[in-house]
């Protein structure tokens, strides 16, 4: 499991358009996309090179899936405005959530380049460089973004992904530890924490630290799963069952949903035996 995708960074409106974009924004802020989208092309069609209105109607093309639309945008607006930061942050995220991984180290690099203290174009970057299995650039990535940020919790549980993936296990179970020190609520660290000490065949706190984390989000389907894998492995049948199924009932279409389903067929013939 890796951190949480981070969303596209927004941009305040400019005080040139009309109050289009700030209804654009609280519809934002509510959860409400297309309103939100309509809203922001409204904006764009009265003020077509205004950048802030281009950046923000971007942002919820990313929100809403439709990656290529606002690669283009942002694209664009990095031409208009080559040595802003957020717009080439904004590009590479675009570029990573579409699978380019060596593209977004590339743009993630610009955004660097202009602002050298961008805490989120560094984690950004480290995670683009984890995904292209660059490890050993993804681990110098987060030490310097530890030296920029050394309180931050999701500094501190990108660099456990960084140590798992290098082998260093013990070192990754510090640092998951330490983002949930930090946040305490952090169910992302805990699931991180839990597999890592699977890894080490540590399952009884790997099984504590999943309870934590079922406590603090119920429904969330990546601690259900967790526990239901692990469950299985220790032949806890009827435990195992009702975390996988629960883990079914919220993502039925879920990455490992067909693998979970056998499984549960597996698990429930065994009642029967």
């Amino acid at each position: 499991m890796k951190r949480k995708d981070r969303p596209a960074r927004d941009l305040a409106p400019t005080k040139g358009t009309d109050d289009l974009a700030r209804r654009a924004q609280a519809r934002l802020d509510e959860g409400d996309l297309e309103g939100a989208l309509v809203l922001y092309e409204r904006a764009l069609a009265e003020s077509p090179h205004d950048l802030k209105v281009l950046n923000n109607l971007a942002c919820v093309y990313v929100r809403s899936g439709r990656l290529a639309e606002a690669e283009g945008i942002f694209r664009d607006a990095t031409r208009a405005q080559p040595e802003n930061p957020s717009l080439w942050n904004n590009l590479g995220f675009v570029q990573m959530q579409k699978g380019e991984n060596g593209k977004a180290i590339r743009s993630f690099r610009v955004a660097l380049r202009h602002n050298p203290r961008d805490l989120e174009a560094l984690l950004n970057l480290g995670m683009a460089q984890g995904l292209a299995k660059r490890h050993g650039q993804a681990l110098e990535t987060l030490l310097a973004a530890r030296d920029l940020s050394p309180g931050s919790a999701e500094v501190a549980n990108s660099l456990g992904c960084a140590y798992r993936h290098l082998g260093r296990l013990e070192e990754a179970v510090e640092a998951f530890k330490t983002a949930i020190a930090r946040n305490p609520v952090d169910v992302e660290a805990r699931n991180n924490l839990a597999c890592t000490y699977r890894a080490l065949d540590r399952t009884e706190e790997a099984l504590d630290v999943l309870e934590q984390a079922e406590v603090l989000d119920p429904g969330n389907e990546v601690v259900h799963y967790n526990l239901g894998m692990l469950h299985a492995s220790l032949r806890h049948r009827r435990e195992a069952l009702a975390h996988l199924q629960r883990y079914l009932a919220l993502n039925e279409t879920g990455p490992y949903a067909d693998d979970v389903r056998g499984l549960v067929r597996q698990l429930e013939g065994a009642a029967h035996r």
